[in-house]
Order: structure tokens, then sequence, then C-alpha cells
């Protein structure tokens, strides 16, 4: 036998015989393992079993488009409209639309619209008197804190780089809850949209009838002429558009089950532990002889 077959023999033997000398030790503490792993599972149900249930609620969105044949009436007065500071439609409303569906002043909004304060700090407010718990301004629960909590622990926007699809999803205790706050975001993130670009049309159009007034040169009352009529189609655009920033493709619908904590998981994760636990703990103890 060569010298360098011998010594994978030898090491292949050392490793059997370490093998060997470890499952005696797990044998000898076997019930030191056992306690351990039963105590850390059982540790693990209690606190799966402990944290609150929640369920998450989702909605698909599409984002919205313009006409097409809109956006080529426009491009040819694109320029001017520019220059004098109108905004004019584009195709493509999501990046806006999710800006402000994750901002302060939209959370705020819709956490002041629904009265949601004392359902997202229910332990701080007291149902049967109708008030906070506490008196001191400094310990009760404002908009703010509310939109730090949607942002953090319940509402969640993600979107897909390639289909552009955004998913709108909140997770909450309350199943109806949930579904409904997506949905009703989505329908207030769209009317508020609407409302905006109405007003931006309204501002537009009373700037360029002034301007229409001032000037005597042809060519230009012609030009703003042309620019007048498209943001008055623009107007009208907005007013029927139902779905001004996002198309609901999916909408939410009240879950029946639960998305958090997922018990089984913690369960096998604590066993896992507590194996290792005892493994660490009979290897210690061993007293070599």
């Amino acid at each position: 036998m060569s010298h360098g077959s011998a010594a994978a023999v030898r090491s292949v033997r050392r490793s059997l015989q370490a093998a060997a000398d470890l499952w005696s030790i797990l044998f000898a503490g076997k019930w030191l393992l056992l306690g351990c792993a039963f105590t850390c599972a059982l540790v693990a149900v209690a606190i799966a079993y402990a944290l609150p249930v929640k369920y998450r609620a989702e909605t698909l969105l599409k984002p919205a488009r313009t006409d097409n044949n809109m956006l080529g009436q426009l491009g040819a007065v694109g320029g001017l409209a520019s220059l004098a500071g109108l905004a004019l439609p584009t195709d493509d409303r999501s990046a806006e639309a999710r800006a402000l569906l994750e901002s302060k002043e939209f959370s705020m909004e819709f956490v002041r619209n629904e009265n949601l304060l004392p359902v997202l700090f229910e332990k701080d407010w007291d149902a049967e008197a109708g008030r906070w718990r506490t008196n001191d301004p400094k310990r009760i629960p404002t908009e703010l804190d509310a939109y730090r909590l949607l942002r953090d622990k319940v509402r969640t926007v993600s979107q897909d780089p390639q289909s552009r699809m955004v998913l709108l999803a909140i997770e909450w205790k309350d199943p109806e809850l949930a579904a409904s706050w997506a949905n009703k975001m989505v329908a207030l993130l769209n009317d508020k949209m609407r409302a905006d670009a109405l007003a931006r049309s309204r501002r537009n159009l009373d700037f360029l009838r002034d301007e229409y007034e001032k000037t005597t040169v042809a060519p230009l009352r012609e030009a703003i002429s042309s620019v007048m009529e498209n943001e008055l189609q623009t107007s009208m655009l907005s007013s029927v558009e139902r779905d001004y920033a996002f198309r609901v493709i999916d909408p939410a619908i009240v879950p029946n089950r639960r998305s958090s904590p997922n018990r089984v998981l913690i369960a096998v994760s604590g066993l896992a532990i507590g194996l290792a636990l005892g493994t660490l703990a009979a290897v210690a103890r061993f007293e070599p002889r």
C-alpha cells in the first residue's frame, strides 16, 4: 500500500472514531439532550401562540395610462406648454402615485378619514369611555405615529420592474379591516390624484385665458388657443377617468388564513435550537477517562 493510501485510510479511521466517540457522548447525555430539545420546543410553541395573529390582504394594480391619441395631439404644443410652466399628461403616473401612496400626507389623511387612531392604537384607547387612557399629550398617539405604524408594520407597496404591476398589501389582525383598508387606499389615491389634476387644469386654463387676452400677436394667440383646447381635453379626460392613477386588476378580498406567525416554523426552529444546545451541553459535561 502506498504512503498516500495509508494516510487516507488512517484519516477515514480517525473520522469514524470521532463520530463513534461523539455518538457515545450524546447517547450518554441523551436525557440532557432530549430535555433541552423539549424545553426549547415548548418555549417556541408558547411564543408562537403568544404572538398576535395577522392576516394579509393584497390588491394588484396596473398603472393607468392616458389615451395615446391624446398624447399625440399634445405633442405638437408640448414645447409651448413647457415654456408656460404647464404640466401635460404623461403615459404613466405610477411613480407619482407610488410616492403619494407612501407619503406622510396621504397616510395621515387616510387615518383621519377612516378614524383609525383608536383602531391602530387599541391598547391606548378606552372604548367604553370613548377617550384615551392617558391625559398626557406626549403619550397620546398622533396621526404621525399612525403613519409610522402603517409604514413599518402594516402597509407594503412593491412593484414588478418588468410588468410594472404594483402590489399593495395590508397586514392586520382583523382580516375584514385589512381588505377594506387596501381597497379604500386605492380609491382615495385615485380620487386625490384626479382632483389634483383637475385643479391644475383649472389653474392652467385661467392662466392661458389671461395670456390670450393680453396678447395681440396672432400666431401666439393661435398657439395659446391650441394649448387651451388640449388643456380642456385633459380636464375632461381627468373628469371621466375613475381609475386615474391605478386600475385595479385584482381587488383585495377578506383573507381566510393568517399570514403570521408561522407556528410550525417557529416550533421546528425551537426544536433545532434545543438539539444544538443539548449537544453542546452533553459535550461540555463529558469528562474523558
